[in-house]
């Protein structure tokens, strides 16, 4: 596939899924929970979400970590989030009060390119997770996440 037919299929499912978001929203404000992020680089993005996730936490565990990027590969989600609210649970109540941000990154059909797994693999507070072993629609990745996120508010 040429360059110039990729970067085409990318701006019409771009500008597709914004008119989605925009006739399913109709036309109010952001929607709760969702951020578009658009004319961006990856690398942007994370040294955005890096810094919104690096708290004042002085310990040097993983429970400050909630950036993830979904692979099969990766640790199983549910466990890591089980995880995740056991330590917070332990914390005291001035960390426990505080807003945290949980980002998931997600690929698309044909998964992550090269650069950007790399991209995302050598950023340490990125931790890869998992859904299972079998690929998924983008829409039920984030169907199951929303569900598993819902069980520990």
């Amino acid at each position: 596939m040429s360059d110039e037919k990729r970067i085409r299929d990318m701006q019409k499912g771009r500008d597709a899924m914004v008119n989605r978001i925009r006739v399913a929203h109709q036309g109010k404000s952001s929607l709760p929970g969702f951020i578009l992020h658009h004319d961006d680089t990856l690398q942007a993005r994370l040294n955005q979400f890096v810094s919104m996730s690096s708290g004042d936490d002085d310990d040097d565990d993983d429970d400050g970590r909630s950036i993830y990027m979904l692979s099969e590969n990766g640790d199983p989600l549910w466990d890591v989030l089980e995880d995740a609210q056991l330590k917070k649970s332990k914390r005291d109540t001035k960390i426990n009060n505080r807003q945290r941000t949980t980002t998931l990154i997600l690929g698309n059909q044909q998964g992550y390119s090269v650069e950007d797994e790399k991209l995302l693999l050598g950023t340490p507070s990125v931790r890869e997770v998992s859904l299972g072993s079998l690929s998924l629609l983008t829409s039920q990745c984030i169907t199951i996440t929303h569900h598993y996120l819902d069980r520990f508010e």
